[in-house]
């Protein structure tokens, strides 16, 4: 509907659960693996989208912390999807300027991509 005072309070809410959740891990990232960092990524994506709307660029990875290298890496691997989706929406509308936005920033994405070497990890699963 395009109405976000809701979405920036929940948004804002998870962000200081998050925040104190790594808070008590001391810096202990191998307790960052399985689902506290699927919910960081998720956390980081609706972040990156909500950044997007605001601005229509990419936010940082300082902006959008609490988040390792590899969970905003991955959430902008899910940021991309949620894009190309809100994208066909925006050009069934005819909003060519929207689309315009959309096409370059995930050129410029795919294009820092590409100077990765991935390997055969998660992340390359992602962005494959």
């Amino acid at each position: 509907t395009g109405e976000t005072s809701l979405l920036n309070e929940l948004i804002s809410a998870n962000e200081i659960v998050l925040k104190k959740l790594v808070e008590n891990l001391d810096g202990d990232l191998t307790h960052r693996e399985g689902r506290l960092a699927q919910s960081i990524e998720k956390f980081a994506e609706s972040r990156l989208l909500q950044h997007f709307f605001a601005t229509g660029t990419l936010a940082s990875l300082n902006a959008i912390q609490p988040c390792s290298d590899d969970e905003y890496i991955g959430a902008i691997f899910g940021f991309a999807q949620e894009l190309a989706r809100y994208v066909v929406g925006r050009a069934s509308d005819g909003d060519k300027s929207s689309v315009a936005i959309c096409r370059t920033l995930v050129a410029q994405l795919n294009g820092k991509m590409l100077e990765f070497d991935f390997r055969n990890g998660p992340l390359r699963k992602k962005y494959d």
